[in-house]
């Protein structure tokens, strides 16, 4: 891989999940007449949590009374 290829990649990972919600922050303002798809938004919420929660490390110490 070329080293801006790389770069990229390690600033796709750090800054990904920010990057995407600037964008949908914008684009909610950009494009107001989209609420007539706000029935969706528990479903979208569902789906974004799920994802999220991925990213979660649980080890087995962390169980203790």
């Amino acid at each position: 891989m070329t080293a801006l290829t790389l770069h990229l990649r390690s600033t796709w990972n750090s800054y990904g999940k920010v990057l995407g919600l600037l964008l949908m922050i914008v684009l909610g303002i950009l494009f107001p007449q989209f609420h007539a798809l706000s029935t969706y938004i528990q479903y979208l919420l569902m789906i974004m949590l799920f994802f999220a929660f991925l990213d979660i490390d649980i080890q087995a110490g962390s169980f203790h009374k």
